[in-house]
């Protein structure tokens, strides 16, 4: 009997769908379910109807397919689709058993059954069936019923369609574009098999000419149809950047003519792992769509970004096959001063002015790209901050060390490094027919590779450039001194306790904030610094419930006798009093939380940093990062921590790593929570 899902006819006839939107199938983090509810209303309001849930790193979708949900897994897929549908968009769940698959074991076949049975309960009603990047050979058994991968994968996938009841349904073929196809397009036995076996309800998904395709022109999509004796469902890798994540790709949606909107049953983008990145890509595909041959895709929408530090972002970090003009200018000014130093040491002053003036101009760049960084540093949208701060900082680092080389020319030495007898006027970044990711690093990549290697005295690597160096790294017993004037610090700042009182107990702050975490789990403790500075510190404890009874039983006696409750009865300042109280109350350390809190969540994780270091968005998601991989490597599948309910800046840290509210207490403290994927 078969598990009914609602069909295209039911919501609207094939012939009509054009499907517009987003596919999360990225390798890399997947995104959190907040990012998702936030895609889903952006989605909304540009007019996009698709999403595909197939994000290359959770493991359940591919690595570890048989497995199935849990009941907390479960929950929020339904959230989500709910989320979805609620927005108008429809949500596609889509899986990837192609790694291991025995495609001749019935038994396989009932896990998928099972598998998927979960999701269309929670309420699904769109389903994928993905067979990319996988090795196209087949087991020896396989080989016994099967002709070839091909007809294997059309075997599960008409099953599966047919016994969800002929769903909404996406196939990608293992040959997925041009370049894959073997041995072409048009004569790739794979493909043929394909076309003429799926059912025809069943939409293709195809990448272009290449993986990454700088152009899809209207040809080039009819022959697809012709082979695949149906229009392609195009899964758009323009914006994707999991191939190199030194890149970003915020240029517009390019390179598509409009007209190839009838010839293909919809677009869907791939686009940036960084959530935030995705603004433009995916807001000029919606207006490709909408306004077909008016689509002009350097007409943005100037209500949607005010600002001009947004247009040079896109600029910088533009489309995997070129740069923007500004950016390409840029390369170019630097490559032409290069080249053209030996003007200086010539008697043609019109030659040597050109040469300083275009100095001066290669500066002005680098100050605007300066301004920029400290731009988004001070951006109130923290997201976006975490999400592009080290690409900035990366490429601002490296445009200032092109300008100090630039100073440096401009004293008079000379460049006698191997490549600096390039001509004027080469193009410096060129990017051929190969895919985007055989020259990797982007702008940032072309620079670095225009800097010359030098050991003359005097070069400008010598200066020192004013970028902080910051270092994560574990704590050592070394920095009990430091790490206490770093509490000490953090106390006074956050007006938590009188200056002059503390004076009187120097250790009194450390022991109040981390001390339990120092005596019973030192080794999950993580240390920010800066040239020996410390600035952050990030603690855990695998277990909470049992470091709450070992800090109640073990550690808070020693505390109860370091502060003898006697020094209650003293002039203590207040603020002094409630912090040593606190050592002999029986109360534990933290609020005790719902038990199914501690089974879903069962690690605990705090940190504390320097407002500085706090403006610098990447450093507290990297310092958390290292602790939770740390986590995840003791076996962890889940973290929780307890906030403060004014402290934005930390909420906002945490939920960019995926933490989701949990509950508040009664005295106003956040709980949130989040899961630890194992390792593969």
């Amino acid at each position: 009997m078969s598990e009914t899902l609602s069909t295209d006819s039911e919501r609207c006839s094939p012939e009509h769908t054009f499907y517009c939107g987003v596919v999360e199938g990225f390798y890399g983090k997947p995104w959190s379910f907040s990012q998702r509810k936030e895609l889903f209303r952006r989605m909304k309001r540009w007019s996009m109807n698709t999403y595909v849930y197939a994000p290359k790193d959770d493991s359940k979708h591919r690595l570890h397919w048989r497995e199935t949900y849990t009941q907390e897994e479960l929950s929020h897929l339904r959230c989500l689709i709910q989320q979805a549908y609620e927005n108008d968009i429809l949500f596609v769940y889509a899986i990837s058993p192609g790694l291991d698959m025995h495609y001749s074991k019935l038994e396989e076949i009932e896990l998928l059954k099972r598998k998927i049975k979960q999701v269309t309960d929670v309420g699904c009603q769109a389903l994928a069936f993905l067979f990319d990047d996988i090795e196209a050979e087949l087991c020896s058994e396989d080989k016994e019923k099967f002709a070839s991968p091909a007809h294997a994968h059309v075997f599960v996938t008409n099953e599966l369609y047919e016994c969800f009841g002929h769903p909404t349904c996406f196939f990608c073929p293992t040959e997925y574009c041009t370049t894959r196809a073997v041995p072409s397009l048009s004569q790739s036995e794979y493909l043929a098999t394909v076309g003429k076996g799926l059912l025809p309800g069943i939409d293709i998904l195809w990448t272009g000419p290449k993986v990454i395709s700088n152009e899809i022109s209207v040809e080039h999509v009819e022959e697809v149809g012709q082979v695949l004796r149906r229009p392609p469902l195009l899964w758009d890798n323009l914006h994707a950047n999991d191939y190199d994540r030194r890149r970003l790709f915020l240029g517009p949606y390019h390179g598509r003519p409009t007209d190839i909107a009838s010839k293909v049953r919809g677009v869907l983008s791939n686009p940036n792992c960084e959530f935030e990145a995705n603004f433009v890509p995916l807001f000029t595909l919606s207006q490709w769509r909408l306004l077909a041959d008016a689509y002009d895709p350097m007409d943005l929408d100037k209500d949607e970004m005010k600002l001009d530090d947004v247009e040079l972002l896109i600029d910088l970090f533009h489309l995997p096959y070129g740069h923007g003009p500004k950016a390409t200018a840029m390369l170019r000014q630097f490559d032409w001063l290069r080249s053209n130093a030996f003007c200086l040491q010539t008697k043609n002053e019109q030659r040597s002015n050109e040469w300083l003036q275009k100095a001066e101009d290669f500066r002005s760049m680098e100050s605007i790209v300066s301004n920029l960084f400290r731009h988004l540093c001070s951006s109130a949208n923290r997201s976006l901050v975490y999400d592009l701060y080290a690409h900035v900082s990366d490429l601002r680092s490296t445009i200032v060390l092109l300008r100090a080389f630039v100073d440096w020319l401009a004293l008079g030495h000379q460049d006698d490094s191997p490549g600096c007898e390039r001509k004027a006027g080469k193009q410096p970044f060129c990017s051929g027919d190969q895919e985007p990711w055989i020259y990797r690093g982007g702008l940032l990549g072309e620079m670095q590779r225009l800097l010359p290697i030098m050991s003359a005295p005097g070069a400008p690597f010598a200066r020192p450039i004013a970028v902080p160096v910051f270092t994560i790294r574990p704590y050592m017993q070394s920095d009990h001194d430091v790490l206490r004037e770093f509490c000490e610090k953090h106390f006074l700042s956050h007006a938590l306790v009188d200056g002059e009182a503390l004076i009187s107990f120097p250790s009194l702050a450390i022991d109040s904030s981390i001390g339990d975490y120092i005596a019973l789990s030192s080794d999950l403790i993580f240390v920010l610094d800066t040239t020996g500075q410390l600035c952050g510190y990030a603690c855990g404890a695998l277990n909470a419930q049992q470091h709450r009874t070992g800090a109640q039983s073990t550690w808070k006696p020693q505390m109860a006798v370091k502060y003898p409750a006697g020094l209650l009865d003293s002039e203590l300042h207040p603020s002094i009093k409630i912090l040593i109280e606190a050592f002999h109350s029986d109360r534990g350390r933290g609020p005790l939380l719902p038990e199914d809190i501690y089974e879903q969540y069962p690690s605990i994780v705090t940190m504390a940093m320097t407002q500085e270091s706090l403006n610098l968005a990447y450093l507290p998601f990297s310092l958390l990062s290292a602790l939770i991989n740390c986590l995840r490597g003791q076996g962890s599948h889940g973290v929780h921590t307890v906030l403060s309910a004014e402290n934005r800046v930390l909420h906002e840290c945490f939920t960019s790593q995926g933490f989701t509210e949990l509950m508040r207490t009664a005295d106003g403290a956040v709980i949130l929570g989040r899961s630890i994927e194992r390792f593969p």
